[in-house]
């Protein structure tokens, strides 16, 4: 009777463990968010039209969900008859917000217009555009390319190269 009662008191601890743990994991896996729903604008190669695209975004431990969302939408539509915002190979170089501002500075791929993408001045309205739709806690945004602000609110053109 003692190896019986020693066996059943082993089947019950070990199955209360295993009870536990597979609660907590499924808790964990249901709570952690581990991609997001954005909505992503972009110009049509048909029309004058803005048109929607809706993106899920898995987000990387280590990055904001602003960088997460900016890498995706750098990578250009998932449709073939909407423009990329920027060429082929433009990157994040550098994202943080403070004080509601967010500052992006992209490479300099971004002040080429190739193939199908939209022009410079376009793309950087159409990015803030997506950033305004998609994050509540920007207030304004500031574009750099290679390190040199892009475009003010007055449209005025400050890249020179030089």
């Amino acid at each position: 009777m003692d190896k019986k009662t020693s066996l059943i008191t082993k089947i019950i601890v070990f199955s209360s463990i295993f009870v536990v743990t597979f609660t907590i994991s499924l808790v964990y896996i249901l709570v952690q968010k581990t991609d997001e729903r954005f909505v992503c604008l972009f110009e049509s190669l048909d029309d004058a039209e803005i048109h929607v695209e809706t993106r899920y975004v898995n987000r990387i431990p280590e990055e904001d969900e602003i960088k997460c969302f900016l890498k995706e939408l750098l990578l250009g539509p998932m449709t073939n008859r909407y423009r990329p915002l920027f060429a082929k190979g433009t990157t994040l170089e550098s994202c943080f917000i403070r004080d509601g501002v967010l500052f992006i500075d992209l490479s300099e791929n971004a002040l080429l217009k190739s193939g199908s993408s939209s022009e410079t001045e376009r793309a950087c309205e159409l990015l803030k555009e997506n950033i305004m739709k998609n994050f509540s806690t920007v207030t304004d945004i500031k574009i750099f390319i290679s390190g040199t602000e892009a475009y003010r609110r007055d449209n005025v053109l400050i890249v020179d190269g030089d």
